[in-house]
């Protein structure tokens, strides 16, 4: 039975607050802990099963408080990198609508994985500019998987998203 899958992301703003604190390691190598808030774009995954006879729509929105410690390596020409990793508290809605059930609402919490990559620029003793890619590592589907079993929904789906951002330092 094979089993047609696709998958779309909304051009909705993500959203990321976090408060944190660096130590300074050595001239070139800080690290400390993150607390924050994230909000993720929406996701929606459409799946057509049996040549079209049944067709799942699900769509994903989350958001999540999250406890990272980052890793931030000091570059030539006032660049760095940032590394993040740690845990996310994740909220998900998930809508399911399929052509041979009704709508269905299905909310998860689940404690997630997380891991963040970016890279900035010092302005300025206190302001910083920086673009991350963030990632929270979730279950995937069967149907994203290859299986037949259809009615396997991801209790919490992976979520990433880019954020362009401005760092103040106290």
């Amino acid at each position: 039975m094979p089993i047609r899958l696709s998958r779309e992301r909304t051009l909705a703003l993500p959203i990321h607050v976090a408060l944190g604190y660096l130590y300074q390691v050595s001239d070139h190598f800080l690290t400390g802990p993150e607390i924050g808030y994230i909000t993720l774009p929406k996701s929606r995954h459409d799946a057509s099963i049996m040549s079209g006879a049944v067709n799942v729509r699900s769509q994903f929105s989350s958001h999540a408080i999250e406890g990272l410690l980052d890793l931030m390596f000091l570059l030539p020409y006032k660049l760095y990198t940032v590394g993040k990793l740690g845990a996310a508290y994740v909220k998900q809605e998930n809508v399911i609508d399929s052509t041979i059930e009704p709508t269905e609402l299905v909310n998860e919490n689940q404690t997630r994985l997380e891991a963040a990559f970016g890279l900035g620029y010092l302005i300025n003793h206190n302001f910083r500019v920086n673009v991350t890619y963030y990632h929270i590592f979730g279950h995937e589907s069967a149907a994203q998987q290859g299986s037949d079993n259809s009615g396997d929904i991801p209790k919490i789906a992976s979520a990433d998203a880019f954020l362009l951002g401005i760092s103040y330092v106290f």
